[in-house]
């Protein structure tokens, strides 16, 4: 091989490196900033942002538009600003799917620790709104409610249902932890007819926000807003009456007014 020809070989290969140097470069650049890379309301089909996020693509950008005062300006590790409405995505990402912080943030582009700030300030600003959207029949729906109520096991007079659901969390560091520990009452036949609505909604609640169902490692507080949070978003779908496919033999209970709405009184402590 001429001299001339290892020189134009030895200039070819360096600029192919110079190429992927400038690459790399543009690389790093680009994950300064936590921008609209992949913005799921616009990346995402209507199909894919619901199995996602559990809400349609409308609920999520409206209730961004109440909470957003209250998602102050938030970096990652690297310093990269994470915009209100990719706050609100990762938030409700976690509550809905109960999938590991580190692989949340590596579809978003973020560390595990910005999902944790992220899932503990969503879910806070979310429970905030829950007098708003977690609330007792009145006017019309009332008759309506004790109807629908009467029509079960012809139970007169009503209201509504209560009950209690196990969701594991972790020991709180708190005096008196063992008020926190599980306990259920038995009912009788009537009683338990009857508050079966209660059941399948807590049933419907767990499906679309699996977080629920699995044990819940944040602080107290944070997880007193995450089980508001989820009930103030269930009620989001069933107001838009939105039905999941995997809501399966539960999905029915979307078309009644009683049993998808999950009548809790709103935390103070949040």
């Amino acid at each position: 091989m001429a001299y001339h020809d290892i020189l134009d070989d030895w200039d070819e290969e360096n600029e192919l490196d110079a190429e992927a140097d400038a690459l790399r470069y543009a690389e790093r650049r680009r994950r300064r900033i936590v921008t609209d890379r992949m913005n799921p309301f616009t990346a995402m089909s209507d199909n894919e942002f619901v199995d996602r996020f559990r809400l349609r693509k409308e609920s999520v950008y409206d209730l961004l538009e109440e909470i957003r005062h209250q998602l102050p300006a938030a970096n990652d590790l690297r310093g990269c600003p994470v915009p209100p409405h990719l706050q609100l995505l990762i938030g409700i990402r976690c509550m809905a799917t109960g999938g590991h912080q580190v692989t949340i943030g590596d579809c978003h582009d973020v560390s595990q620790t910005t999902v944790s700030q992220c899932l503990k300030t969503v879910s806070r600003a979310i429970a905030s709104r829950s007098q708003h959207y977690i609330l007792p029949p009145a006017g019309n729906d009332l008759h309506q409610t004790i109807q629908q109520f009467y029509n079960i096991a012809e139970m007169p007079g009503v209201v509504g249902a209560i009950d209690c659901t196990h969701i594991e969390i972790q020991r709180p560091s708190v005096k008196n932890s063992e008020l926190f520990r599980a306990q259920k009452e038995a009912y009788n036949l009537s009683h338990a007819k009857t508050r079966n609505t209660i059941e399948r909604a807590f049933g419907v609640l767990k499906r679309r926000f699996a977080y629920l169902g699995k044990k819940v490692r944040t602080d107290l507080e944070t997880t007193k807003a995450i089980i508001v949070a989820s009930m103030v978003l269930h009620n989001v779908a069933i107001l838009t009456k939105l039905v999941l496919p995997d809501d399966g033999e539960l999905g029915d209970i979307n078309h009644h007014v009683l049993p998808n709405e999950v009548p809790v009184q709103p935390l103070t402590a949040v």
